[in-house]
Formats: C-alpha cells, structure tokens, sequence
C-alpha cells in the first residue's frame, strides 16, 4: 500500500468571471475587485490533495474505506509549507474533503474524519497555522460531492438536509482557519451529479462572505448554463463550455461566482509542441481506436503496446475528444498527398508525453485507416495533431 503524500504543483491560469460585492443581493460587474486582482497576482500556487485515498492509491472513492485506514505516521504540516514556499509559490489550495466525504478535521457532523481515524490530527488546523507562520496564503476546495453523508444524489427530498450539512460544516472550516489566518480561495468540485439548482450557491456564498468577505469563490465548470424546471429560459439540458472555447459575454453556470473553475489551462507560453524524435520514450505502436467520422466528434481511447496510455483526464485518464478535420491527408492533381492533420479537443494538454513511434488510427477523409498513421508533433496551441 502506498502511503505518499501526493503533493499537485500547478499554475493558474485564472479569469475574471464576475465581481461580487454585494453579499445577500449578487451584483455582476464589468470590472475585477481588489479581491480578484489579487487573485490574479498570486499566480503560483500548491494544490495538496491528501487523504483517506492517499493509502488506497486512488484519486476517488465512494466512502467505503473505513475510517481507521487513514494513518500517517506523520502531518508534517511544516514541511509542506516549506515545499510550496522554497518553490516560490504563493499560496496553498489544501482539499479539506474530496468526492468520498472523509474530513480532514474534527468535524461535529460526521465520524468520518480524521478525529475517528488513525491519526487524530486537525489537518486543515495544522496547515493553516503553518500558512501564518511562514507567510503563505491558504485556500479551500471543498466536495460538494458527498458520497458517504448523500450517496443517493437522485433523491430531491435529501438536499435540504445535506445542504444544511454543507453550510454548517463551511462554518466549521472558518471557525478552525480564522484563528491563524484569512481563506483567500475556497474552490468547489463536483456540482455534476445533480442540476445547479439543487445545489445552496447563494447560501455558500452568504455564508463565506458574510465571514470573509476577501475569500473568492468558484465552482468547478463555472461557465455554461445550468437547466432548471422553475426558469422558462434556462435550457433543458445543463452545459458546460471548456476553457479554450470560452470568450466574453458566457453565461455563469453556477452564479453567485468570483472567479470561473474548468481544469485551467497552463500558460500558452510554457507549451509549444512536442517533438517526438527528440524526446523519445520507450513507448511504441501507439494507436487510438474510437474516432468519430470527421463530421462527428468522439471520445478516443489512446493506446500504446496494447495498454492504456494515461494523457487524458477526462471521461477517464485515457481518451482525448477528437473530430475536427485540419488536413483530409487527400492527394491533390499532380502532387503528394499530405500527412492528415486533425484537432483535438483535450482540456488538459500539459498532461501529455512525448514518445517514439506514436501511431493514430481511426476516421480520417472519407474512410476508415486500418493502417494506422504517425504521428510526428502535436501543437498544443493550436491543438492540432499533426501525422508524418
């Protein structure tokens, strides 16, 4: 069993999505507050994502691991701060719970926590005691996802009781943190298992801001629209609108909003293209099966030597969306055919590796490649994929 603290460096690429300053009345604004300016100059930043699936070597689980088998033989609360500091990072987004529900602190409405595991230490105390010590701004995520405390997300008549939940355990967070220092961020995950409609927005705001009005607000897939049976005008079905497709005037998903949340992007300037002769890896014989006709995007599974290779993120750590027709690869009168060149429609680029011998294999032109095609670069900032 591994027992590793998985520590996510990351940097933000963050976007105004509406200033906020009012509090029981939401006011959308054209301009960015202090707050979200200084949202903006924080930049660099350390996502800790520790807990009960640290020593079942998995990011999800569904709140059936019992308690006792969270157990560091340590919290060197210290030491992580230390890490994100000599780094040169700003602050810290520590996940207080994730989708499975475990708490990382004492919490008075739920025994799954720390206080009932093996080791009984306030995590999200520690940390922040060490974020004032050593001068690092500390932030939230927080699951509204919870699927221990309301595993049956179908069932309406449950959310008032698990909203309240939510709500009194926000308060319990600022309680703990509020002795050492002021939550800068509180980021929220998970709103897709149910309409945003179900979810307290307004009252997760109200109760943040009423406490720490600095502390800017998001949930994950912000930008979209959200469908909802009591406003004729919301549409019938939820959407969201991935980050490169995302421009001014988009509507906010789940508003109240400080800030939008959608697997930000890295810099454009720190990724240009992967060369794959120069940066070769012991991966060969990679082929993709899954491709949609190019009128039709796809989800596409990626392989290499007959196993999963992990470059995506989302449905599953293997697939890419892929549908967009750059170049046919059709020969035209009296010239060479050239190599197909298609887009791609990854949300997180940054997660692919460069290999040797990457083969693509699916719809390309008018027919189906059995043959398969090389791949020579992707440019992930044009995001297309281009074959040799």
């Amino acid at each position: 069993m591994k027992k590793l603290l998985l520590l996510f460096l990351f940097l933000c690429s963050l976007e105004v999505a509406q200033a906020q300053p009012g509090i029981s009345t939401a006011i959308p604004s054209e301009k960015p507050s202090k707050y979200q300016k200084d949202q903006i100059k924080r930049k660099y930043g350390m996502f800790i994502h520790f807990g009960i699936n640290t020593f079942h070597d998995v990011e999800w689980s569904d709140g059936s691991f019992p308690v006792e088998t969270y157990a560091p033989a340590e919290i060197d609360a210290c030491q992580w701060v230390k890490t994100a500091k000599d780094a040169g990072m700003k602050y810290i987004i520590l996940v207080a719970k994730h989708h499975e529900g475990f708490c990382l602190w004492d919490s008075k409405y739920t025994d799954y926590d720390v206080a009932s595991s093996g080791n009984k230490t306030n995590v999200i105390e520690a940390v922040a005691r060490e974020c004032k010590r050593q001068g690092m701004k500390l932030g939230l995520y927080y699951s509204l996802w919870d699927r221990k405390v309301n595993a049956d997300v179908d069932n309406v008549e449950s959310d008032r009781k698990y909203n309240t939940y939510m709500l009194k355990q926000l308060d319990e967070l600022m309680d703990i943190t509020e002795k050492y220092t002021k939550i800068v961020e509180f980021w929220f995950d998970g709103s897709w298992v149910k309409p945003g409609y179900r979810w307290p927005v307004e009252g997760i705001y109200r109760t943040i801001k009423s406490r720490e009005p600095q502390c800017q607000i998001g949930i994950n897939w912000t930008i979209g629209e959200d469908a909802d049976p009591h406003n004729p005008n919301a549409p019938e079905k939820s959407y969201k609108i991935i980050p490169e497709e995302q421009k001014e005037g988009d509507p906010i998903r789940y508003f109240p909003s400080d800030f939008r949340l959608g697997d930000p992007l890295l810099p454009a300037s720190l990724i240009r293209e992967f060369d794959f002769k120069k940066n070769r890896m012991e991966l060969v014989a990679l082929h993709a099966t899954g491709f949609g006709r190019p009128s039709q995007a796809a989800w596409t599974e990626i392989f290499a030597d007959g196993q999963s290779l992990r470059i995506a993120r989302w449905p599953n750590d293997s697939t890419v969306m892929i549908g967009k027709i750059q170049e046919s690869g059709m020969a035209k009168e009296g010239k060479e055919a050239p190599f197909p060149v298609f887009g791609y429609q990854e949300e997180r680029p940054s997660s692919w590796k460069s290999v040797e011998n990457m083969w693509i294999s699916g719809y390309f032109a008018h027919g189906y490649a059995d043959d398969m095609i090389c791949v020579e670069s992707i440019d992930t900032i044009h995001k297309m994929i281009h074959t040799g």
